[in-house]
Formats: C-alpha cells, structure tokens, sequence
C-alpha cells in the first residue's frame, strides 16, 4: 500500500489493527483493478465526540471503490464513474472549502447514470481532503461535459 495511504490514515486515528485490515481491503481493490489506485478516503462522521468510519474508498482514474461497513463486512462495490455521474450534491457545515474547526461537516453525493447513488461524509480536517477528491474525481467525471473546451 502506498505510503501516503497510511499517512492519512493516520491522521483519522486509524490503528494497527484497523489499518491491517485496510491492508486487505486494498489487495483485494487492486487485484480486481486494471487501473493504479491513486487515491483513497475514509468516509466518517464525528457523534458524541466519537468518529465513527463508515466507508473506505479507493480511486482510478475512471472508477471509484467503495467497502461500505469495511470494519465489518467485505462487501466491495466499483462504479465506473468518469463521464458518467449526472447528479452532485454537496454539504457544508461550518466550512467554507477552505478552512475548518472541529465542527466543520462536508458531504459529497454522486448520482449515475444508472441511477446508483454514493455518499462520502467527512469531519474536521478530513473535509479538505473530500473537497480535493471531489474536485480530481467527480467533478471530472459529470457526463456530458467537456472541460477541455472552456473558455479562460
């Protein structure tokens, strides 16, 4: 697994056991993959002072991985995603996409063509991350829309 994978684990607490089983998860990703996997994310959300991990993504240029419940099941979903999300929506909860606080909230939402709907949820510092992986992968990947051809 890439070094920088496990630096950002990091920074949500992820422990050895935990990322042992991230480990795994990302053979597993990469063995069904023809594509590098360039990026990752933990989708979470903080209750009671507590963050709790909900999904673990892993990017390609055209696709994103999800394990949804990763610390429980092996349950593994990847969307072929580039040209074809027709639908985003975001959330903002005391961020402003560029600075947060303990406090701050972003969500992302993806909407397909064939009508498959993914969520990633982020706190604190881990809003910034969501908002660049948002920008590199999803906002690229809206169909119908080529971004070669805007005007400066």
């Amino acid at each position: 697994m890439k070094a920088e994978f496990v630096k950002y684990y990091g920074t949500l607490g992820i422990g050895p056991v935990i990322l042992e089983r991230i480990s795994r998860l990302y053979a597993d990703a990469e063995g069904l993959t023809p594509e590098p996997l360039t990026d990752t994310f933990i989708s979470e959300y903080v209750s009671d002072g507590l963050r709790t991990y909900s999904s673990l993504f892993f990017f390609s240029p055209h696709t994103i991985i999800e394990f949804k419940d990763f610390l429980t099941t092996d349950k593994m979903h990847l969307d072929v995603v580039l040209g074809r999300i027709v639908h985003l929506q975001f959330e903002a909860e005391d961020f402003d996409l560029e600075s947060y606080t303990q406090g701050s909230r972003f969500f992302a939402y993806y909407h397909t063509q064939d009508n498959l709907t993914t969520e990633m949820r982020a706190s604190a510092d881990n809003c910034l991350k969501l908002v660049d992986l948002a920008k590199k992968y999803l906002v690229r990947a809206l169909a119908d829309i080529d971004f070669t051809s805007a005007e400066s």
